[in-house]
């Protein structure tokens, strides 16, 4: 177990903590959650409240690191103190809301966190990390205290807001006779009643399900509490918005709550998209041919289609969209759907609802990055999961050796290492594979921005890669368990799988076709296309007139069952 937990658990630390991206998107994404609990009106209808509650935020969070927090009131748990004192900020009020379990408890942090604890029953971790200079450790320390910091903010600032509605909701229901004054709660019951509402409604490590919590320890799954928490807060979220519209005196900040989080799950992320179509003036056709040309890891996501320059580019929304993993399953629908609509809509809509479905749980079954490594290289013989390749099997073995190095070390690297190389090369205008990147489309990654750009060219021959080896796996598909020797009790055991390996076919076929009606609506010439499929000529000729060839049963395949019928008697 300490095989998978150990380097688990470091690898994770260095993709978090240890990565200044990852930070400076850990804080930008927070602020949606001001959106999502309906207390973004305060920024647009009473600004000087919006601004105070950030102030006294950033006044409490406890790194400490520009200036420090004062101390406030004397608070110890259960004291009898005056709320508006410790509603000042500072270490007292950090103190109260620590009791109240409302901060320290950043999901992903403390998923982390609970992974390294659990190896410290190792020795030789623990002699590691003592002959590491006092210096790395107070810098590792002070990152670990940003990364809490940067959730906390944001917990706060809602947490004052909370208490504001709070306060505002109980004085126009006396106001209208909704309640007596005996029966308002003191400021101190207000105060704990909205650490409540944050605590129920944004991401806490502390009502992490156990089952959840223990699968840090298996080789599979990455960061499983914040999927599992983002699920648990939205439901809550809409069960206390309908609570709070059914109760009269909190009746406004359910609605306010209930279009607060319509408007962050259902439309934030199409707002987007359609800005940048309109910004960049990308039509509909165009936005589907660009997912056509994306990467696997954005396949399904929400993008923000770019022109600039003459040359596509794309911002993936989701990978910095705090509430993307409510929002993808539905957009993986939609994609699906669009890209199946030339078939009958029911065969659409299952197929979208599975690659949904499989986005949900994804993080939770998903092999984690330490053990996807290894299988990279033992299990699958040097191909990654997407089946890219990281040494040719011909070459020499110290070449082997290299590769696998170069593939590690770049997968398991700390620090937001590939984002600060794409940065380097952008300033130092140097190119990474061929492809330039530019300064500022990099420094847009700091808030999950990134303008990463859309090569076409080489993007299809990779996709005609993906296609012959496609072709090759299907074509084995049709002599599958007739080949070995032993009589084949099913009479129609090849034809079914014949036609399987056909349909499959006919499924590459259509995909093929659909990523050169992509290629042609972006603008690639025809020309161009000849030159890119010039290693198969005729299958460019059979896309271009929209033509499926079936597989066949070739002579070789005949003479080699006539041979194995002569040999074995069958």
């Amino acid at each position: 177990q300490a095989a998978v937990m150990v380097p688990k658990g470091l690898i994770q630390m260095g993709k978090t903590v240890g990565g200044p991206f990852t930070h400076a998107r850990n804080f930008t994404s927070g602020a949606v959650t001001t959106v999502a609990l309906g207390n973004i009106r305060f920024a647009l209808t009473n600004p000087l409240v919006f601004g105070r509650a950030l102030w006294r935020s950033l006044n409490t969070i406890q790194p400490q690191l520009m200036w420090k927090n004062k101390p406030g009131v004397n608070y110890t748990a259960g004291a009898k103190v005056n709320a508006q004192e410790l509603k000042q900020g500072g270490q007292a009020l950090y103190r109260f809301l620590l009791d109240e379990g409302m901060v320290n408890t950043n999901a992903v942090y403390r998923d982390v966190i609970g992974l390294i604890e659990d190896t410290q029953k190792i020795g030789w971790l623990q002699k590691i990390w003592t002959k590491v200079g006092s210096g790395t450790r107070r810098f590792l320390k002070a990152a670990q205290d940003m990364y809490v910091a940067e959730d906390d903010i944001w917990k706060i600032a809602n947490f004052f807001l909370e208490d504001e509605k709070l306060h505002r909701a109980y004085a126009a229901a006396l106001k209208k006779g909704l309640i007596t004054g005996d029966k308002i709660p003191g400021d101190l019951e207000i105060m704990k009643m909205a650490t409540k509402k944050v605590r129920e409604m944004l991401p806490n490590y502390a009502y992490v399900n156990e089952i959840v919590q223990s699968t840090r320890r298996s080789p599979l799954g990455n960061f499983v509490s914040w999927p599992s928490e983002i699920m648990r807060t939205s439901a809550n979220i809409m069960s206390g918005a309908k609570a709070e519209i059914a109760n009269p005196i909190f009746r406004q900040m359910g609605w306010e709550r209930a279009v607060g989080f319509a408007t962050t799950v259902g439309t934030i992320g199409p707002l987007a998209m359609w800005g940048g179509m309109k910004l960049y003036g990308i039509t509909k056709d165009e936005l589907y041919a660009i997912k056509e040309f994306l990467p696997w890891f954005s396949q399904d996501s929400t993008v923000i289609p770019v022109y600039e320059d003459g040359q596509y580019k794309y911002i993936d929304f989701s990978r910095a969209f705090f509430y993307d993993t409510v929002t993808n399953p539905i957009q993986a629908i939609i994609t699906k759907m669009e890209q199946s609509k030339d078939e009958a809509v029911i065969p659409g809509l299952v197929k979208g609802m599975v690659a949904g479905f499989a986005r949900l749980v994804e993080p939770f079954v998903s092999e984690s990055i330490w053990i996807g490594g290894v299988l990279d290289i033992y299990a699958r013989g040097g191909k990654t999961k997407q089946g890219q390749r990281i040494w040719n099997d011909r070459d020499a073995d110290g070449d082997k050796v290299w590769k696998t190095f170069k593939h590690l070390a770049r997968l398991y690297s700390p620090g937001s290492n590939i984002q600060m190389e794409r940065l380097y090369k952008a300033i130092t205008g140097k190119t990474i594979k061929g492809t330039q990147y530019e300064v500022t489309d990099e420094l847009l990654g700091l808030i999950g921005l990134r303008k990463a750009p859309l090569d076409l060219e080489r993007s299809l021959e990779i996709k005609i890669g993906e296609f012959l080896r496609n072709e090759r796996s299907e074509r084995n598909l049709i002599y599958a368990g007739t080949l070995s020797g032993d009589p084949v009790t099913d009479e129609n055991k090849i034809i079914r799988q014949y036609i399987f390996a056909n349909e499959q076919r006919l499924e590459t076929f259509n995909k093929m076709r659909r990523i050169y009606d992509a290629g042609r609506t972006l603008g690639i010439s025809k020309k161009t296309m000849r030159e890119i499929f010039e290693r198969r000529p005729d299958l460019y000729k059979l896309i271009v007139k929209n033509k499926f060839k079936p597989f066949g049963i070739t002579e070789g395949m005949e003479d080699a069952y006539e041979k194995m019928s002569k040999r074995y008697g069958i």
